[in-house]
């Protein structure tokens, strides 16, 4: 005799799921799309503001040279501390005083948001690709 609590396999209704509208984005790739859009937006903000500040620090250093050539480099010597024969010489503005830490130190500020601008740029490509028909 069968349980009355339980009903049997065959006594449920079917049940019936609302027809998907393909083009209607779903909730999460509104949620792709816009977090690799304010990715994007700050990665871009973060590569002018580096360009700005490489820009800002050449003038200062090429002011520096030119009111202290002493800390410039030159033939004579490979970094760019102050003259020998200053009691205290003071290292070059930038890098230490190490021309390849000055150069070297740049690299990752001025290529690393380039490629997040890319690899952004490629999801939301990929994401609003995705949502369209």
């Amino acid at each position: 005799m069968a349980n009355p609590l339980t009903p049997s396999l065959g006594s449920a209704p079917p049940v019936v799921l609302p027809p998907h509208d393909s083009r209607k984005p779903s909730h999460l790739r509104i949620v792709m799309v816009t977090v690799a859009a304010v990715a994007l937006l700050v990665s871009l903000a973060i590569c002018f503001s580096v360009w700005a500040a490489r820009a800002a620090i050449t003038k200062v250093e090429a002011r520096w040279h030119d009111l202290y050539p002493e800390y410039g480099p030159s033939p004579n010597k490979t970094d760019t501390h102050g003259s020998p024969k200053d009691v205290f010489p003071f290292p070059g503005l930038i890098g230490g005083g190490n021309p390849k830490a000055h150069s070297a130190g740049f690299q990752a500020p001025l290529f690393l948001p380039i490629f997040f601008v890319l690899g952004w740029s490629f999801l939301l490509c990929y994401a609003v690709g995705a949502a369209l028909p």
